[in-house]
C-alpha cells in the first residue's frame, strides 16, 4: 500500500508466541477477568517487548504525533491445519488473536491503538506459533495518495 516508508518509520516485532483469543475473558458479576493464560500470555509479551525498547525508542523519536500508523501482522501456527488438512478451530480467528497483542505493545509504546488507519492479516502454518507485527508510521498525506491511487485503480 505504501510506496516510500524510511526504515526510521518502521518498527517491526518478531513474537515467538501463539496468539490468545481476547474473547477468552472470564465473565462474573458486571467485571471481566482474564484467565490465567491471557495473563501468562501479557506477561511474556511484555518480557519479550523489553528486547525492542531501542527499536521503540527510535520509532516514537520518529513518529509525529500528526502521523497515523499502517499495521501488517502475521500469525504462524504450528498446528493451523488438522490430520484432515482444514483449518484448525483451536486457532483464534484474525481479529480475537490481533485484539490482545495489539493493547500490550500499543501500551508499550504509549500510543492509542486508534491511531491504525490500515491493517492486513494474515494466519497460516508455520514451523512454530509466531506473531510477526510490522508498523508504519505515515504521513496522513501519504495515505490519501494511495487510497487516490488505488481508488483510480478500481475504476476503468
Amino acid at each position: 500500500m505504501l510506496d516510500k516508508i524510511e526504515s526510521k518509520n518502521v518498527l517491526i516485532f518478531k513474537i515467538p508466541l501463539r496468539a490468545v483469543s481476547f474473547q477468552q475473558h472470564k465473565f462474573g458479576k458486571g467485571n471481566v477477568y482474564k484467565t490465567e493464560y491471557q495473563k501468562k500470555f501479557i506477561d511474556d509479551l511484555n518480557l519479550i517487548l523489553l528486547n525492542y525498547r531501542h527499536n521503540i525508542q527510535s520509532f516514537l523519536a520518529n513518529h509525529k504525533e500528526e502521523n497515523v500508523i499502517v499495521g501488517q501482522w502475521l500469525f504462524l501456527y504450528k498446528n493451523f491445519f488438522t490430520d484432515k488438512n482444514k483449518i484448525n478451530s483451536k486457532v483464534c480467528d484474525l481479529d480475537n488473536g490481533k485484539k490482545m497483542a495489539q493493547d500490550v505493545i500499543f501500551k508499550a509504546l504509549g500510543l492509542d491503538d486508534g491511531l491504525i488507519v490500515f491493517s492486513s492479516d494474515l494466519r497460516w502454518q508455520g514451523k512454530q506459533d509466531f506473531i510477526i507485527l510490522k508498523l508504519i508510521s505515515c504521513d496522513k498525506d501519504e495515505i490519501n495518495q494511495n487510497i487516490l491511487n488505488f481508488y483510480n485503480s478500481t475504476i476503468a
